[in-house]
C-alpha cells in the first residue's frame, strides 16, 4: 500500500509540472485598419454624367479581410458600390490598395454626396472613412 501512495504522488506531480507552462499568452487584435484617401479631395466638384476617381490606401498591423466601397446621395440613400475580400499573400494581407472610376448618372441629383470606404480585418475590426464631393448639374 505504501508503494501505491508513492506512485500516486510521483504521477501526481508529473502531472502538475507538466501542465505548469500551458498559460501562454494570447494577444487579440483591437486595432482597426487605417484608410486613407487619395482622391477626390473633400470637396471636390464633380458634373452629372461625370466621373469620380476614387484612389487609397488600407492597411492593418495583422491582416485585412475586405474592404466595401459605397455612396450615400443628398437624399441619404446609401448604394454599396463594390466588395472587394483581400488575397495578397505577397504582404499577408496587410495592405490594400483601391481604384475605382464612379460613374455618376446623367440625371442624379445636384448637392453633396458622400463616398464611404470601409474595411474589415482578420479581427473583425472595423473601420471607415468618407470623402465628400459636390455635384452640380
Amino acid at each position: 500500500m505504501k508503494k501505491l501512495n508513492w506512485a500516486f504522488l510521483i504521477l501526481f506531480s508529473f502531472a502538475f509540472v507538466a501542465c505548469d507552462d500551458d498559460d501562454d499568452e494570447v494577444t487579440l487584435d483591437t486595432t482597426d485598419p487605417v484608410i486613407t484617401i487619395t482622391s477626390p479631395t473633400e470637396g471636390a466638384a464633380v458634373t452629372a454624367g461625370g466621373v469620380i476617381n476614387l484612389e487609397g490606401t488600407v492597411t492593418d498591423n495583422e491582416g485585412l479581410e475586405e474592404i466595401t466601397i459605397s455612396i450615400t446621395d443628398p437624399s441619404g440613400t446609401n448604394t454599396e458600390l463594390t466588395d472587394m475580400t483581400i488575397r495578397d499573400f505577397l504582404n499577408d494581407d496587410r495592405n490594400a490598395d483601391f481604384d475605382l472610376d464612379i460613374n455618376v448618372d446623367a440625371n442624379a441629383a445636384p448637392g453633396d454626396w458622400t463616398v464611404i470606404v470601409t474595411a474589415l480585418d482578420d479581427a473583425g475590426n472595423e473601420a471607415s472613412e468618407s470623402v465628400m464631393v459636390t455635384l452640380s448639374e
